[in-house]
């Protein structure tokens, strides 16, 4: 089964619990990595979801 891309709101949702928890501050460093690379990947996935939008969107519009 091909795995669904997740919407823009499931990502932000996942970043943003991901700031959370670096926020909230950890003893264990190793962690505090793990969930900034995770941060990293969401924010490279919401950019190319919105570079895709943006690229539907221009095709929507009218020429100049």
């Amino acid at each position: 089964m091909a795995k669904q891309a997740k919407t823009y709101r499931q990502l932000k949702e996942e970043l943003d619990t991901v700031l959370t928890e670096l926020e909230a501050g950890s003893d264990d460093i190793d962690k505090s990595i793990d969930q900034y690379k995770k941060g990293r990947e969401l924010i490279a996935q919401i950019e190319k979801y919105l570079k895709h939008a943006k690229a539907k969107i221009d095709i929507l519009k009218p020429p100049k």
